[in-house]
């Protein structure tokens, strides 16, 4: 990893006394080492791949990239947002804001998509957002509960859950 400049290494619970994680989180100073390091990597039906040297072997490891632009979509247009927002768990971390707005326009215009990033890498935490233009797409959308959800360059599907952030949602029925 020298050979793309400086990177930060972060192993999930590897200070909590347990077995470390088998993936890492590789955050780099810049795109540019992102694009130079995905340069290198091997493309199988749409995924990165690479070979790691970890102590005397090499694996092949899955790289996947998430860039933060990816993590909103639209604006907040000033109406009350919490009356048309809905929260979504369950979320692949390759899902893009844009791929959500895509999918769950079905149930009505969506006008804003903020993806859950971590504090310390700015890595997607499975959670999201989404804000509708109205009430009624917020009520379909939180009526369809789970949505099958194949998210671009994934190999598996997955159910997202909706639940609202409104305390109060159900005295709107």
């Amino acid at each position: 990893m020298r050979e793309f400049g400086r990177v930060e290494v972060d192993w999930p619970n590897k200070d909590a006394g347990k077995q470390p994680s088998r993936f890492c989180f590789v955050e780099f100073e810049d795109e540019y080492q992102v694009f130079r390091y995905l340069i290198k990597c091997q493309m199988i039906h749409g995924r990165f791949f690479n070979h790691v040297k970890l102590g005397k072997k090499m694996f092949q490891v899955e790289c996947k990239p998430f860039f933060i632009k990816n993590s909103r979509f639209g604006c907040d247009d000033g109406h009350d947002v919490d009356t048309r927002s809905v929260f979504l768990g369950g979320l692949p971390r390759e899902t893009t804001a844009f791929d959500l707005q895509q999918l769950l326009s079905i149930f009505g215009e969506v006008t804003q998509v903020v993806i859950d990033l971590h504090h310390s890498t700015n890595y997607p935490r499975g959670t999201a957002v989404v804000t509708f233009r109205d009430v009624e797409s917020v009520k379909a959308a939180i009526y369809a509960r789970i949505v099958q959800y194949l998210p671009t360059n994934s190999h598996v599907c997955r159910n997202v859950s909706e639940c609202s952030n409104i305390v109060e949602f159900n005295s709107c029925f």
